[in-house]
């Protein structure tokens, strides 16, 4: 039985982990990963994120709660993004997130959370919330990418006659 959860969690990792990216990726950006990860789930992992997500959430829902909800704690922020040096061939735990507090390793804890039948119904449903949230932060490539310029927010650009930063240009509609 364990195994066969362990198989489903994976199993969803991974459909979720091979969506095509979105244009835009604020709520509706996370809504549509969210849609298409619920689209492609089997009726066994269906049945078992319906015992984890509250009656009538979808999983277009939960991928959305860390960046509204989930912002009032200001701990979960690294867990956004993931730091890695322009200069590097990709992602080196020891190097880019040697506190395990990175999107990755994230990704990683949470669906090893999820997949625990022993965990608290709540821990797995915040997990959950989680990977439907950074499947979708994990393809805009703002959210992993050099630490000087915080995801793009300290790269000012002027579209239209109006100021912003890149990460906040990126996510608009």
């Amino acid at each position: 039985m364990r195994s066969r959860a362990v198989f489903l969690v994976i199993f969803f990792a991974f459909y979720t982990l091979a969506v095509a990216p979105a244009h835009a990726w604020f709520d509706k950006g996370h809504r549509v990963v969210g849609l298409i990860a619920q689209a492609h789930l089997t009726p066994q992992a269906r049945s078992r994120i319906e015992k984890i997500l509250p009656r009538s959430m979808t999983l277009a829902d939960a991928a959305v709660w860390p960046d509204h909800e989930g912002r009032s704690v200001r701990d979960w922020d690294p867990l956004h993004y993931a730091n890695i040096p322009a200069t590097a061939g990709g992602y080196d735990q020891a190097r880019d997130c040697p506190e395990r507090n990175c999107m990755v390793e994230a990704l990683k804890w949470f669906t090893r959370v999820i997949a625990d039948a022993n965990a608290p119904i709540m821990m797995r449903r915040l997990a959950l919330y989680f990977v439907a949230h950074l499947v979708g932060d994990i393809h805009q490539p703002l959210h992993a990418g050099r630490a000087a310029d915080r995801g793009g927010v300290e790269i000012s650009v002027s579209y239209a006659g109006q100021s912003t930063n890149l990460h906040f240009f990126w996510d608009r509609d």
